[in-house]
This record gives structure tokens, C-alpha cells and sequence, in this order.
């Protein structure tokens, strides 16, 4: 069970400072809080580098760090990047779009290597050629995006196959608190 949520920071949260833009800290949001409660399985962010205004890659990687940070040190959960995406307005800003893909595949993977609490990534969105509208996060099978794609699930399947998982009691010696895998 999670909350399904951008990730904002609220306006007393210490971490205010890292939301992408002065308007997040009104959206009713407070990661920490939002996902504090033990009914809550895990926590998710989303990213959105073109809505938000951010698509520079370093506060791209800067968002991802400070919520695998805070998701470890003061909730203690797994957290998924739940929704990201680059829109594109032509074929030819698909390489801008391939980088986002990247640098989240690349953040995801390297978290799972290093058994931080970071586990997963789902993008946004799938479409078929007959429904694509210019400018919206579409990605299709025919994409290059969508090769980059089938990459990295072909390696977080590696890289999982390699790692085993701790009972749920393991972790900070908590029991019922979220199981996270170490490498074998």
C-alpha cells in the first residue's frame, strides 16, 4: 500500500528546499508525513522535468537522491519513482527524452546494486502510434526510448537474480519494517 504522490515537501518540512518549484510546497503534499504511517508499505515519487520547469539533469538526480535519502534515514521504507517522463514535441527531441531514461535507469540501478532504498522506476506512458499526440509523454514500441527501456528491465532483472532478500525484520531490527535485498 502507498500514497501515490509527486513527492512535495510542505512548507515547515526541512527538506522544503528541495521541491522543484515555489507552488509545490502549496499542493497538500509532505513526503515525509505522507508516508510515515506503518499502514504504508512503501513511498513513490514522480518526476516531471518539463511540467515542473526542472528538466536540468542535475536537480533531476539532486530529487531522486534527497527522496532515496530521506525514504531510508526517517521512514525506513523501499521507494519507487512511480511516474516519470520527458515530453517531446518532434522526433528529433527524442535523444532529450533518451537522456532523462538514462539518468533514471542509471540512479534506479545503481540504488538496487548498492541495496539503497530506491527499487524501482515505472515511466510514463505507453502508447501505440494510433493514439500519440505531439508534446505528451507518449512512448512507443517503436521509440528508441522504448529499447532503452527494455535495457534496463533486462538488467534490474540481472542485477535482482544476483541479490538476495532479508526477512522483513533485518533491516533496522524492526520487525515488519520493509524487506530490502543485499547483494549474495
Amino acid at each position: 500500500v502507498t500514497v501515490g504522490e509527486e513527492g512535495f515537501w510542505a512548507g515547515d518540512s526541512p527538506n522544503e528546499y528541495a521541491n522543484p518549484t515555489w507552488w509545490a510546497k502549496a499542493m497538500g503534499q509532505d513526503f515525509r508525513r505522507n508516508h510515515l504511517p506503518e499502514s504504508i508499505d512503501f513511498a513513490t515519487i514522480h518526476i516531471w522535468p518539463d511540467t515542473w520547469g526542472r528538466p536540468e539533469d542535475s536537480f533531476q538526480k539532486s530529487w531522486i537522491l534527497a527522496h532515496i535519502r530521506e525514504a531510508e534515514e526517517e521512514l525506513g521504507k523501499p521507494l519507487l519513482l512511480e511516474e516519470f517522463g520527458k515530453s517531446i514535441e518532434s522526433v528529433d527531441e527524442t535523444e532529450e527524452r533518451n537522456q532523462v531514461y538514462r539518468s533514471v535507469h542509471q540512479l534506479v540501478e545503481d540504488s538496487v546494486r548498492q541495496n539503497r532504498a530506491l527499487k524501482g522506476s515505472l515511466f510514463w506512458n505507453w502508447e501505440s502510434n494510433l493514439l500519440r499526440n505531439p508534446g505528451d509523454y507518449e512512448v512507443d514500441a517503436e521509440d528508441s526510448t522504448f529499447r532503452l527501456i527494455k535495457d534496463h528491465a533486462a538488467r534490474m532483472k540481472k542485477i535482482q537474480s544476483e541479490a538476495s532478500a532479508f526477512s522483513c525484520d533485518d533491516i533496522f531490527g524492526t520487525p515488519g519494517v520493509a524487506a530490502f535485498s543485499a547483494p549474495k
